[in-house]
């Protein structure tokens, strides 16, 4: 208990000397979290380090009247950012249905699905920074050394990118019709120190570019409609993760 103790008040150091001094400084109180308790990561922790939501997190309901597209997205990360050795980091994802719900009625219907099958058409991901802050300055770099289709699923391997960011999205986007909120739904497979989160965008159009962030959606071309709470390992089956909890559970 005295090891796991010392260690999550390292964590702590680690999240603050980031926070004020970036990753120079933040890099060998990481390494050494990570050699005394190697295993912390996969048993200890519900959410990834330095994670921007933590829990799961409502910003618009209901659409938003002046946007009228809708985006699905996951973020994927190992929970702490530390080279994993002995363990999996992975997540294997069958498919990504974003479900429109009528809110006078309840009534669902998908208007956007990708299963993963011979392609991965209808997604698209990339590997954003992590340190010192998530989704830090900068593009997303291509992530295909990660990512792999098999067995008519997706299949994200984190284990070598512990210090950066998945991010993926359904594309193209799908039209919305007022009156309704939307619901991810994904069949995934977690294992060991990977974490999976959904979430969904708004957008004022099919078309319109990415103009920067607004979280009162007043300026920007796209909106937050909601983030999920953390999924973690599934032991070793593949479980169907509806979000948000607030309105998606049947």
């Amino acid at each position: 208990m005295g090891i796991v103790l010392r260690s999550i008040a390292m964590l702590g150091l680690t999240v603050a000397y980031a926070s004020t001094y970036g990753q120079a400084l933040a890099d060998p109180v990481k390494q050494t979290i990570c050699e005394v308790a190697p295993n912390l990561s996969v048993n200890t922790f519900r959410v990834p380090q330095g994670a921007i939501w933590k829990d799961e997190t409502i910003r618009e309901k209901n659409t938003p009247g002046d946007y009228s597209a809708v985006v699905g997205w996951i973020n994927a990360a190992t929970v702490l950012p530390c080279a994993v050795e002995g363990s999996k980091a992975e997540i294997e994802i069958r498919s990504i249905k974003v479900i429109e719900q009528n809110i006078e009625t309840g009534e669902e219907k998908t208007v956007r699905e990708v299963s993963f099958g011979n392609d991965r058409k209808g997604f698209e991901g990339g590997l954003f920074k992590r340190l010192p802050e998530w989704f830090g300055p900068g593009e997303g770099d291509h992530a295909s050394k990660l990512e792999s289709l098999k067995d008519h699923a997706l299949r994200i391997s984190l284990e070598e990118a512990s210090q950066n960011v998945y991010h993926g999205w359904t594309a193209p986007r799908a039209e919305t019709t007022p009156g309704t909120r939307h619901i991810v739904e994904v069949e995934a497979r977690i294992a060991g120190a990977a974490r999976l989160q959904l979430g969904l965008d708004y957008w004022r159009d099919l078309e319109v570019p990415y103009n920067g962030y607004d979280e009162k959606c007043q300026a920007s071309n796209n909106c937050e409609a909601w983030i999920s709470e953390w999924y973690g390992d599934t032991d070793g089956e593949f479980a169907t993760l509806r979000a948000p909890g607030a309105f998606a559970k049947k």
